[in-house]
């Protein structure tokens, strides 16, 4: 099973398990059923009673509308979740692992042209896809998830001693690493947290990079916490610039 693995800005981890083929089409079939009982039964209403006049075209969108916004509508107001990606414990998220934007969702619903009428071209990206994305998720920057598989670790504050008033910077190199470069080290230290034996050799590696990097020899007699101080010396510099 794929999944998506995200370390935030305020160093919380996000490990998203991404749905499938065979769990999304099922989702999808359920949908069309739903889909197709209400738009079978409603048609015996409206056209028994269909008149050409204003009222009789506003009543007829009014039944219709909702079908065709079905996705739409649903995955903004229930937190990216239709009627079939709830019994199957599936929903829309960001990469990112926030709550899409409606502008995202809307991309995502538009693209479903594509994906789904032109010759199944959605379920081979889904299939194929590193993330098992459509060309809607690719556009909008969506996945969708499987809701059983979603875990969130917060690292705590304590762990971060540039907090502290009093901290005082080890390495000055450390003001000169990217927020991507800072990302990587917090991923890596959050990994070492959840999995320390199997993290060990990647954070040495890691930690002769870095050290590089910021000019500086390696001073702490592990790899951990030589990371742990640059990182810290490195939020420490990027308060003082708030």
């Amino acid at each position: 099973m794929s999944t998506s693995d995200i370390v935030t800005g305020q160093f919380i981890h996000i490990s998203q398990s991404v749905a499938g083929v065979g769990s999304r089409l099922v989702a999808r079939l359920i949908d069309f059923a739903i889909l197709f009982v209400y738009g079978f039964g409603l048609t015996y209403l409206v056209f028994d009673n269909f008149s050409y006049s204003m009222a009789g075209i506003i009543a007829m969108l009014i039944v219709y509308l909702p079908v065709t916004f079905y996705s739409f509508l649903c995955e903004t107001f229930n937190h990216g979740q239709s009627i079939g990606k709830h019994i199957m414990h599936l929903r829309v998220v960001s990469a990112d692992g926030s709550q899409p934007t409606v502008g995202a969702l809307f991309l995502r619903w538009l693209l479903q042209i594509v994906d789904i009428w032109f010759y199944g071209l959605g379920i081979i990206f889904i299939a194929f896809s590193k993330h098992h994305q459509r060309l809607g998720d690719m556009a909008a920057g969506t996945l969708v998830i499987n809701t059983e598989g979603y875990k969130k670790v917060d690292i705590p504050l304590s762990y971060f001693d540039y907090a502290r008033q009093d901290y005082r910077p080890h390495y000055p190199g450390a003001s000169t690493l990217s927020e991507k470069q800072a990302d990587v080290i917090a991923r890596a230290l959050e990994g070492a947290i959840l999995n320390p034996k199997t993290q060990a050799p990647r954070l040495d590696l890691l930690a002769g990079k870095v050290s590089n990097v910021i000019g500086a020899e390696q001073r702490e007699a592990s790899s951990a916490a030589f990371l742990t101080t640059v990182l810290h010396d490195y939020e420490h510099y990027a308060a003082e610039l708030i």
